[in-house]
């Protein structure tokens, strides 16, 4: 192969997988500039189910949506996010009972533990359970959900948490929002369960996150390469 095909043949493949790499699902666009300042939205807490002063059989169906703000999926350079889903909290009677966490699900049924390991908490999830064998008579459920938005410099506020890292030189600080919803019912026995909307899991795992900067030193490391081969097969010609 001469040089000038050899080369040609290496710009097709690097423009091969630049393409590929935008063909793919980036998961988030360019990095956004960091900000000084938390963003001030919070997520969305949505419980279908159970209602307030409802009554219910002994088992009862926990049905919510937690949804955060669009403006969250945006992420600073190099891989912290404007806003993160922290943990999940759900208290029956001031018992907890499930907690959704980061990278696990623990629930606390009849004195057991169980623990479930996901990927990560999606940006919307719907979260479906049943509290079996709850006992009559009224009962308090309590949903709490804590999050994290990030920025960096001097703390904004007396909230600002430190979260070990920096950018430049600046560190940079977490911001916790906390939204809580209390839902009062009755377990009565021969009381018919109210139908709920027809759910899947009880979350669904993240896709997987790619970020199109991570392809630029790949490119650069395959070009490299081809350099270094190139001069090589050059040499081996002269040396015959």
């Amino acid at each position: 192969m001469t040089g000038n095909k050899f080369l040609i043949t290496t710009a097709l493949i690097l423009l091969m997988l630049a393409s590929l790499v935008n063909g793919t699902a980036v998961v988030k666009a360019n990095p956004i500039p960091w900000s000084a300042s938390p963003n001030q939205e919070k997520p969305a807490l949505t419980i279908q189910s159970p209602t307030n002063n409802s009554r219910y059989p002994s088992e009862v169906p926990l049905d919510f949506n937690v949804t955060a703000p669009n403006s969250w999926s945006a992420y600073y350079w190099p891989e912290y996010y404007v806003g993160e889903i922290n943990s999940i909290t759900v208290y029956l009677d001031s018992n907890l009972i499930i907690n959704y966490s980061k990278y696990r699900i623990e629930t606390y049924f009849d004195g057991n533990k169980t623990t479930q390991y996901i990927d990560a908490l999606n940006i919307e999830n719907h979260y479906y359970n049943v509290l079996n064998q709850t006992s009559e008579g009224n009962h308090v459920l309590n949903i709490t959900v804590l999050s994290y938005t990030f920025a960096k410099g001097e703390p904004y506020d007396n909230t600002a948490i430190e979260s070990g890292a920096s950018v430049n030189g600046k560190p940079v600080y977490k911001y916790p929002n906390v939204i809580s919803e209390i839902v009062n019912f009755i377990v009565e026995k021969g009381t018919v369960a109210k139908p709920t909307a027809t759910t899947t899991s009880t979350a669904v795992p993240s896709t997987p996150e790619f970020h199109s900067w991570i392809i630029f030193p790949i490119l650069v490391v395959i070009m490299i390469f081809c350099l270094i081969s190139y001069r090589i097969r050059g040499k081996n010609r002269l040396n015959r």
